[in-house]
């Protein structure tokens, strides 16, 4: 018993020693559970780093021509509204990908898509890229295609479970409606209006939803 309680305040010990302080004062080095974190972080902010000015292309795969990124890119740099010049590089990552589908005229199917990542001039030119990409929706050639931030493997991990959780909520509602081109499960509130869970700013939050007939 005695022993046991030797154990426990060691342990107690260690773990009032793993603090931001400790952190702080230069002294990570001398707890291993500091030292991790700390090498953790620095991973994770050189990866953000390294994709700040990056989107990530979902095209068709019926689009995709081999050796041909940069022209497409390119195309949906200007359909989107900004200059062409400013796409610095674009490389295929993948070659084919199912994508889940939600378009009224395929619903429950899946498309082979092929992902390649987009590098801007700017972080100001990345965010025009994500910000204007619902544009291309009003293109017949481009309207499959999809723009996304270029997230590192960890934001990857949780953005999963973040739609995930999305699906498991708008799967307990039973009204539909087609919003931006896309079937949305949703519930009428007490206000009147229909929601459906959504994604901004990485959280879950209530929609309204703007039918595409009204």
């Amino acid at each position: 018993m005695g022993e046991m309680k030797k154990r426990s305040k060691e342990v107690a010990k260690e773990n009032l020693s793993f603090n931001w302080a400790n952190v702080v004062a230069g002294n990570a080095h001398k707890n291993d559970k500091a030292a991790a974190m700390m090498t953790t972080v620095a991973t994770e902010l050189r990866r953000k780093k390294e994709r700040a000015q990056n989107v990530i292309a979902a095209i068709p795969v019926s689009m995709f021509k081999e050796n041909e990124e940069m022209i497409l890119a390119k195309k949906l740099a200007l359909a989107i509204g900004a200059a062409e010049a400013k796409v610095k590089k674009a490389r295929c990552i993948t070659k084919k990908t199912p994508v889940r589908s939600e378009t009224a005229e395929t619903a429950g199917s899946n498309i082979e898509r092929v992902l390649f990542v987009v590098e801007m001039d700017s972080v100001s030119s990345k965010l025009d890229m994500l910000g204007n990409s619902k544009k291309l929706r009003n293109s017949e050639e481009l309207k499959g295609v999809y723009i996304n931030e270029d997230l590192t493997p960890s934001e990857r991990i949780a953005h999963k479970k973040l739609r995930e959780e999305q699906d498991r909520r708008n799967n307990e509602r039973t009204a539909t409606a087609t919003v931006n081109g896309r079937i949305v499960k949703m519930k009428e509130c007490d206000d009147k209006k229909k929601r459906f869970w959504g994604i901004r700013n990485g959280e879950l939050r209530l929609i309204v939803s703007v039918r595409d007939n009204v």
